[in-house]
Formats: C-alpha cells, structure tokens, sequence
C-alpha cells in the first residue's frame, strides 16, 4: 500500500497545482511559494521571482512595474488585517480587474509568520469594505497609469488625472513624434526638467541621442555659437554618439546678444536644430514688452506646453503624493520600514497648502513624512506644522483694519443732520435751524456748502453773523 503524503506536503501539491493564482510572502516580505497558475498569470519563470522582495511601490521611476510589485500586500495585512483588493489584468484591457485576498500566515505562537495571496478566477469578487483606505485606491491607480501609460508618463510632472494633466501628456506624447522645437513653461519646481528628459529620452527620436544642455542665464553670444557648432558636428555621428537635440534651459534669461547669435543661427538655410527650452516667463509675452528677440521667441514656441501650478490641480495631490511614498518604499528595500499611504486628514491637510515651491516642496513635505511616520499610514501629526499653520491662516485671514477719513465722516453726517432737520421744520429754515440749535445764518451757509440752497438762495448764506 502507498504511503500517504504529510499534511504540509499535500496541501503544498494541492496550492501548487490549483486553478487560480496563489502566493506567499515571509516575515521578511521575500517570495517563498508561487504556484504555476501565477506565473502564467504573470508570464514569468518562477526562478525570477522566488527570494526577492516586495516593495509596495506601483513602479520604480524610469522603469515598467515589475511582477512582484503586482503582488505586493496591502501593508494592512502585514499588521494582521485581511485585505481585500483589485488588479488590473496582466494580459488584457486595463478595464478588465481580478479580485485579490491576502490573508496573514501565523505560527504555532499566534505570531505573524508570512502572507499567503489568492487570485480569484475573471467575474468572481469579494465584496471590498466599506471603509476601504484611500491610499489602496491611489496604490491601484498608480498601477493603471504604470500599466497603461508606460515609463514616460510614470514622471511626478506628468501625474495626475485632472483635465489640464491630460492636455499635458497629449502634448508631450506629440511633441516626442513630431515637433522638432518645443517650449515648457512652469513656475521653479513644477518639473520642467522632467517634461524635458521625457519628450527626449523616453520618445523613439531620442533613443540613440544625446540631449546638449545650455543654460540661458550663464550664455554669452560666444557660448551659443560653441555649443552650436559641437551640437552640429555632434549630430553628424562623426565625432563620438549622435547627439539628437538642443536643450535650452532657462531661455527667458537668455541675454540680449546670446538671443541674436542664437537667431542668426537658426536662419541659416544650412542649419536644422531641434530644440527643447524651458522657461519660467513667456519668450512671446517678454517679446511683446520688448524684453526679448521677437523671432528668437516665434522660433521657439511652435508648441508650448504649459505646467500648470499645483493650487490650480488641487485633485492630483493625493495621487501625488501617494507617488512619492511610493518612491521612498522603493529606496528603503533593505528595511523592514513601508509606508502605504495617508490617511484622510493628512491628505487634506495636504490639499490644504498652497505649495509656493510645487512639486519640489511636496516631495520633501512626503520623503520627511515618510521617514518621520509611527506606523504605515502616514497622519496628519506627521506632517510639519506649517502646512497646518499656513492652511489656518489662508482659512482665518487677518481682519482688515478699516482707514477712516474724519473730516468726511463729519460732514456727511453734518449734512445728513442738516436734511433730516429741513424735513421736519418742512423746509422752515428759521425752525430748522432752532432744530439743530443753530442760527439761521450759520445754517444757511452750510446748506450752501452742500449745495441744499436753490440759486436764489444762495446770495443769503453770504451774510455774516454779528459778533456777540
């Protein structure tokens, strides 16, 4: 008679051979078990993914999602939860989602020994809770736009699902195919560097070439003509790798004689330069108050793409920032540390702030939050102070103090009293005058300096008083 398999050993063949996805992390979030459903899930070698860790991180920046990090737990289960979340499918439309269980794996103590996921079948789900953390939302969007998007769009400056980040993108996804000179306009810190490096070196035109910088604020006419004529001999692929386009930072600061080489340059029948520039103020508009080369600017600006400031896009924050916590999970692989997100009230308090240095401030706001924060989610007590303090003060601004002119004050209610006093003498100026404990002539002056007096009245507030 056959021996019969050991309990572990049997339910090891029965996971490894069933239907649907299943998989298992460790207490150090290593992969130790993946059954054959999931790697064909995932089209990938089992080899590739046992041993190495999941970070909760949608993607690195620059690269695709990697399998694992499809399957990293919600960190609420690595405090003992049950989650319950949706993927996007990885060999179908992103519309098409499977539902995933993660369950904690505990030892003989009760102590939390691992993680154990299950892939439900296409069409079978689980119901979600009804207090879902926003921050699994932002995790699973941050997926879709990974997925979906590629590499080039995983950059903060192209994130976000507001309408003007959509025109963004679209820009960028035009200017990669087709327009040889393009101009990025933002404010410091809304990332026009990386607008730049993602029509270039994400784009296929810029796949084999180099990107030649020129800062405008440090150019002479001398410098211009130099980085020119490398840029051209560079192009030619005689001299070392092909470079693929001028990259113009800082235009607007361009000085007056660099503009005209730069010009003169570009006229030539002889001389094609693709060319990236960045500026924070319009070429066009500083050309309109003539501050800059009309031509140069024209030159420059067949497409402009516009960054617009984060006070304006108040519903990208949370995605946001849930990218740059992601990024930071990303850096902290060796340690046990991971953030999954924020709770309500710090994203709030987030949406809150005006963010005067844009992206560059709320990526240090996070990366300090992130490395300050008690527990996975990250509070609004974990966030500086000034967030809150500015928000306070933008939501109670200061009363204005009210500046009164006194001698006008006086006379208008001089002449209001005067008014009154005629309506119920009924135009009785002697009685009018009683009225107001005046006499008649002073009366009949002043109703002259308000013009109260008809014409043929006005001989009479002439006369003077007697002294008494």
């Amino acid at each position: 008679m056959p021996r019969r398999p050991s309990s572990p050993r049997l339910l090891l063949h029965l996971l490894a051979g069933a239907s649907q996805p299943i998989f298992a992390f460790d207490i150090d979030r290593q992969l130790f078990f993946v059954n054959e459903a999931t790697t064909g899930w995932l089209n990938v070698h089992a080899e590739t993914l046992l041993g190495t860790t999941a970070v909760y991180d949608s993607a690195a920046v620059g690269q695709t999602m990697s399998p694992l990090q499809r399957l990293a737990p919600p960190l609420e289960v690595w405090a003992g939860e049950i989650a319950i979340t949706e993927l996007a499918e990885a060999k179908v439309q992103a519309t098409e989602r499977r539902t995933v269980a993660y369950f904690p794996l505990r030892d003989e103590a009760g102590e939390l020994a691992g993680v154990i996921g299950i892939v439900l079948a296409a069409g079978q789900s689980l119901p979600l809770p009804e207090e879902r953390p926003e921050a699994l939302a932002l995790h699973a969007r941050l997926q879709e736009i990974h997925r979906d998007l590629g590499p080039r769009f995983s950059r903060a400056a192209l994130l976000g699902d507001s309408p003007t980040m959509h025109r963004v993108r679209e820009q960028v996804r035009l200017a990669g195919m087709s327009i040889t000179r393009v101009l990025i306009q933002g404010g410091t810190g809304t990332g026009k560097e990386d607008v730049a490096r993602a029509i270039h070196f994400d784009s296929p035109r810029g796949k084999e070439g180099l990107l030649i910088p020129l800062a405008g604020s440090l150019a002479d006419a001398e410098l211009v003509q130099s980085v020119v004529t490398s840029f051209l001999r560079s192009a030619s692929g005689k001299h070392g790798p092909r470079a693929s386009a001028l990259w113009i930072q800082d235009v607007d600061r361009l000085p007056a004689d660099a503009q005209m080489e730069l010009v003169n340059l570009l006229k030539l029948p002889t001389i094609d330069v693709p060319i990236i520039a960045t500026a924070v103020r319009s070429p066009v508009t500083l050309a309109q108050q003539g501050k800059f080369d009309p031509a140069l600017a024209e030159a420059l600006s067949p497409l402009v793409i516009r960054l617009p400031k984060l006070q304006t896009r108040l519903v990208d924050i949370p995605l946001l920032a849930q990218h740059f916590v992601e990024q930071w999970n990303a850096t902290t692989k060796e340690r046990q540390e991971q953030r999954s997100g924020f709770t309500s009230d710090a994203l709030n308090e987030l949406a809150g702030y005006e963010w005067p240095s844009e992206l560059d401030e709320l990526r240090q706001v996070v990366l300090a939050a992130c490395e300050g924060a008690k527990a996975s989610q990250i509070t609004a007590a974990d966030l500086p102070s000034y967030l809150r303090l500015a928000s306070d003060a933008v939501a109670h601004p200061p009363k204005k103090v009210a500046v009164v002119d006194l001698d006008q004050e006086l006379a208008a209610l001089e002449k209001s009293l005067i008014e009154q006093a005629l309506v119920q003498a009924k135009n009785n100026k002697t009685k009018a005058a009683q009225l107001l404990k005046i006499n008649r002539a002073r009366l009949l002056r002043r109703m002259s300096f308000f013009g109260l007096l008809p014409a043929d009245e006005a001989e009479e507030a002439v006369i003077f008083e007697p002294l008494e």
